[in-house]
């Protein structure tokens, strides 16, 4: 409905059942309340919601993708203490079953099928919608077992909605360091 700041949803709950389901908004809203419910199967994994949490939940630590310290090889995720709309960032948990969850919160558009971040010659692309690439590029990394492994020229990549992926255009492997943000100060 149209509320006095803009448009307003009264429960937005985008579940991890959908995820071979596309997301799509053609406008900005504030959702009284928004959740994202998922159990995440390992203790790193990635996420890239819709809409902004100011603050991480008890069980979650959150890495957004820094240019400090990156390099060709490399790409560093500091540790962040809010959940931004549409950018690609790493999660850790303890592998259980966990609900992101804010209220009165802003819900951006998402006109594309995905959002990308560039740090120097990586890209962390975040998607809105799934997608199956072949890994015949020898660029993209994905997260499998914990671990950031490249997806090998005779397999498929499935990224599911609400998940992340990273590509490589140097050609050189892809690591991924997560540092503190305290070392950042």
């Amino acid at each position: 409905y149209l509320g006095d700041n803009g448009y307003v949803c009264d429960k937005l709950v985008l579940s991890d059942n959908y995820r071979t389901k596309a997301y799509y908004s053609p406008m900005t809203f504030t959702a009284t309340v928004a959740t994202y419910d998922r159990e995440f199967t390992s203790n790193n994994s990635t996420v890239c919601l819709p809409f902004e949490l100011e603050s991480i939940p008890t069980g979650f630590t959150v890495g957004a993708p820094i240019e400090d310290g990156s390099n060709e090889y490399c790409v560093n995720f500091g540790q962040t203490n809010r959940i931004s709309a549409n950018v690609p960032l790493l999660i850790f948990t303890d592998g259980q079953n966990r609900t992101l969850s804010g209220t009165n919160v802003l819900v951006k558009s998402t006109i594309t099928k995905y959002v990308e971040q560039e740090v120097l010659n990586h890209k962390i692309i975040g998607r809105f919608s799934p997608i199956t690439i072949a890994g015949n590029t020898g660029k993209i990394y994905a997260f499998k077992n914990n671990s950031l492994v490249r997806i090998g020229d005779d397999y498929t990549l499935t990224v599911n909605t609400f998940r992340c992926y990273l590509t490589s255009t140097s050609g050189n492997a892809a690591e991924i360091r997560f540092t503190a943000d305290e070392e950042f100060e």
